[in-house]
């Protein structure tokens, strides 16, 4: 950069350009004084706001020899985007200041005029439109967006009212990314703006979290939702929403959640019309990038019989064409017994779809769990189950199995990996009826190969029930057992198995946890068991103690019949009292 006079310094320059510019001013007024200042002060004023500018074409120049300011702006764009992520616009509430906005990475464009021209320039910078800051930023940030794609997330639970619908009608066409729930009003106002075609739409998650009373319908979305032209969309949710199944015609969809309901005991009616399992099929046929699918209370149902046969025959043979998902990774599916039956014998999934399913059963209608049977020893069948763990619930169990597992391995490790299937019932009344379809359940399941169980019972789980639900396990060597059904896994481990031999004869590993051992008297009859062991079959190589009420001399003894014994030493067993003061 080169000066016209390099002699001149500076301020002689500025010194002597404002002496030219005033020699003229008039220093005695001819005129009323008060109209001279006037005047002398618009002039002045005039002036000031000229050197301002000079100021700012200054700074600009200063600016642009800065290293930063040599990057393309491509670049900046580029840091921009990242700071917009981390650093979103917000409201700060902390507790006893008043609440403030705090623009986040908006506040780049107040730096400098080529960061700001930089910014505003550039459109998708003003992609994510901010509600929480207030109306006049979302619509700024509608405006400089222009026509790039957007994301637009909006609350009526956190953010002020706004007519969500009206800019719906008029941006839907450029919405890449939709998130809407609504809290204070009803969803209907915006069902008009959810019929028009949305050609960059990528996600969409529609969420009603109104207040709903029992029997009360469930609003459902237009049935031609997004005018049935969403080319890209891959993801779509829908919570507490009824669905035309008709109305999913987007062969672009990879994630489908379906949620009408979460509550298995006060579930609304659903309001989308006279639809069967047909129309569900019909609608997943048409979805072949599915790769996971989560049905949530979303099934029409069946009608109820009063017996299981042969109006159960009836629900599920339906005259359908299954659907094929060559593509399903992960299956989630929460409905009455029948619906699932149904739905699960009318879709075709590959085997490494990894499916957990809860049922309902309404035995009174003749929905009982026998239904769900034939798909559970369908899909056992085809895995190589190595592990499998019990969970015991309220009115129901849960039953998970994978297709390997290593006993050397922690107990997360294989836990935390793909599962074969789970399978939650619901709706049993009592604990035995609990345990007793437990045990039907267990005899349509490939347990010979079986090498790990887990077991956590609150109820009582009897010793001839280890045996007719595990007695074919020959090949377990670990088994972690867990509140009340260790004291009767002991006694079942000594007792002799209907199937010829002990329960579990290849065991080597047991865990315990979270069980009264001193006070349930398990503590002797686990010793009995394992000096039993010694003499029979394989001896137990290692026990685990954890979270359990137990004294330190029963881990002694327990440590002299077997070579390894961990113990977490949180348990609030104590020592005698007389050996803790030491009387003789």
């Amino acid at each position: 950069m080169s000066i016209s006079n390099p002699a001149v310094s500076a301020s002689e320059y500025w010194r002597s350009a404002e002496e030219q510019r005033f020699a003229h001013l008039p220093k005695s007024p001819n005129r009323s004084w008060a109209k001279h200042s006037a005047d002398v002060k618009k002039t002045l004023d005039l002036e000031m706001d000229a050197v301002s500018m000079v100021m700012c074409s200054l700074r600009t120049r200063f600016n642009a020899i800065a290293h930063v300011n040599r990057l393309p702006p491509e670049v900046l764009v580029h840091v921009f985007s990242l700071l917009q992520e981390e650093d979103p616009p917000r409201i700060i509430a902390e507790y006893g200041k008043p609440t403030r906005v705090f623009f986040g990475w908006i506040e780049v464009t107040y730096i400098c005029r080529q960061w700001r021209s930089t910014a505003l320039g550039h459109a998708s910078l003003w992609s994510n439109i901010p509600f929480s800051i207030g109306p006049q930023w979302t619509e700024e940030s509608l405006r400089r967006s222009q026509a790039a794609p957007i994301f637009l997330a909006y609350s009526s639970n956190r953010e002020k009212e706004m007519d969500i619908g009206a800019m719906l009608e008029h941006h839907l066409s450029h919405v890449r990314n939709l998130w809407i729930d609504w809290k204070r009003e009803g969803p209907y106002g915006i069902f008009p703006s959810l019929c028009d075609a949305a050609p960059v739409l990528e996600t969409a998650e529609l969420t009603n979290l109104q207040t709903l009373s029992d029997h009360t319908p469930v609003p459902s979305l237009p049935e031609d939702l997004f005018a049935h032209t969403a080319p890209r969309l891959r993801y779509l949710r829908t919570y507490r929403f009824g669905i035309q199944w008709s109305s999913l015609t987007f062969r672009s969809i990879t994630e489908l959640h379906i949620i009408c309901w979460s509550n298995d005991s006060d579930r609304p009616i659903l309001s989308a019309g006279q639809q069967n399992i047909r129309d569900v099929v019909a609608a997943l046929a048409r979805m072949p990038a599915l790769e996971v699918l989560w049905l949530d209370r979303a099934l029409p149902p069946l009608a109820t019989a009063p017996s299981p046969s042969p109006s159960q025959a009836t629900h599920l043979n339906l005259p359908v064409v299954p659907a094929g998902l060559p593509k399903l990774r992960t299956l989630r599916l929460v409905d009455g017994v029948a619906e699932c039956a149904a739905m699960l014998k009318h879709i075709a999934t590959p085997p490494t779809t990894e499916p957990s399913i809860t049922c309902v059963l309404d035995v009174a209608n003749g929905h009982s769990a026998e239904l769900i049977l034939p798909w559970l020893a369908a899909c056992a069948a085809t895995a190589s189950t190595r592990a499998l763990s019990v969970l015991d619930l309220s009115i129901g169990f849960e039953m998970t199995m994978w297709d390997s597992a290593s006993p050397d391995d922690p107990l997360m490790t294989w836990m935390t990996r793909r599962y074969a299937f789970k399978m939650t019932l619901m709706g049993l009344p009592g604990d035995a009826t609990r345990i007793a379809q437990l045990a039907v359940f267990a005899g349509v399941l490939p347990l010979a190969d079986l090498e790990l169980i887990v077991v956590e019972y609150e109820s009582a789980f009897s010793a001839l029930e280890w045996l007719e639900g595990f007695g074919r396990c020959a090949k377990v060597c670990e088994v972690v057992v867990k509140k009340a059904a260790a004291a009767s896994l002991c006694e079942a481990l000594m007792l002799g198995n209907p199937a010829g031999g002990p329960l579990f004869p290849a065991l080597k590993h047991l865990t315990l946890q979270d069980i009264d051992i001193e006070n349930s008297g398990l503590g002797e009859t686990l010793l009995k068991w394992l000096r039993i062991r010694q003499n029979i079959t394989i001896p137990v190589q290692r026990i685990n103690i954890k979270d359990c009420h137990v004294r330190r001399a029963t881990i002694e003894r327990i440590k002299e019949e077997v070579p390894e014994v961990c113990w977490d030493d949180e348990g609030d067993g104590e020592e005698e009292e007389d050996e803790d003061l030491g009387v003789p």
